[in-house]
């Protein structure tokens, strides 16, 4: 209808109304979703990798964007998290268990109390995710490195910019 499919991989199918039973992590999903494509280009063609080095700057600004969202990830939350606090107190929100006959909040529900309060996403997560999303444009950089794409230099300092350092075993070309 509006151009986009909405994913419901993480709601909990037994009570989406009461919350969830998983974090609906989208930094973590554009992380990966970002590494998995530059994970992509380290073993394309080189014809493929060509093209895709032609859009590295398109691919550093997906890379920093991603990295950003999961640094401020602390700050985001609790904003979230007290916003929701305060109209749930301010509005007398309650809530009661998925009832599969409305497809949705059952009216007659005895037991209707404060919505749960939202989830973190742990910190190890957004640790892995954030180190994924680093090596992966790490090897793709060291990849066009060895196609001669691109120089030491600039290698070094893109690799500075998402905040990995370089391997001097990385620097022979092949």
């Amino acid at each position: 209808m509006f151009g986009y499919s909405l994913s419901l991989r993480h709601i909990d199918a037994q009570n989406p109304v009461v919350g969830l039973s998983r974090t609906m992590a989208y930094i973590i999903d554009q992380a990966d979703d970002v590494a998995s494509m530059l994970e992509k280009f380290t073993t394309a063609h080189a014809y493929q990798v060509a093209g895709q080095f032609a859009n590295l700057e398109f691919w550093m600004g997906e890379t920093l964007h991603a990295l950003e969202a999961l640094s401020n990830y602390d700050d985001r939350f609790a904003r979230m998290s007290t916003a929701q606090e305060m109209w749930i107190g301010n509005h007398n929100v309650v809530v009661g268990s998925y009832c599969p006959m409305c497809k949705g909040q059952c009216e007659f529900e005895p037991d209707l109390k404060p919505p749960r309060a939202p989830t973190m996403i742990p910190s190890k997560a957004r640790g892995d995710a954030v180190r994924r999303l680093r090596d992966a444009m790490y090897f793709f950089l060291v990849r066009c490195f060895r196609m001669n794409l691109i120089d030491e230099n600039a290698l070094r300092d893109v690799c500075e910019r998402v905040g990995t350092s370089v391997a001097a075993l990385d620097l022979v070309r092949k």
